[in-house]
């Protein structure tokens, strides 16, 4: 690597453009759980329900009448 950049060897690398780094098994394993816990407090979806399968492609949702944010919305 130092034959093609000029660079320090400081350690073990723990975090990188926003991923922590973790080495396990050999593998170099990515994750973005202080970037997704951000999104969580700046866009208020601690409470969002997840869906175990992506809705079908062109699909239009609509807001029901009972969600906690319908006042809040656009439509």
């Amino acid at each position: 690597m130092n034959e093609l950049f000029e660079c320090d060897d400081v350690g073990d690398m723990h975090d990188y453009v926003g991923c922590m780094v973790k080495k396990q098994s050999g593998e170099l394993i990515l994750t973005q759980t202080v970037m997704l816990k951000s999104f969580e407090d700046e866009f208020d979806i601690k409470s969002a329900r997840p869906v175990e399968y992506p809705e079908i492609p062109g699909t239009v949702l609509m807001p029901v009448a009972d969600d906690v944010n319908a006042e809040d919305s656009e439509w």
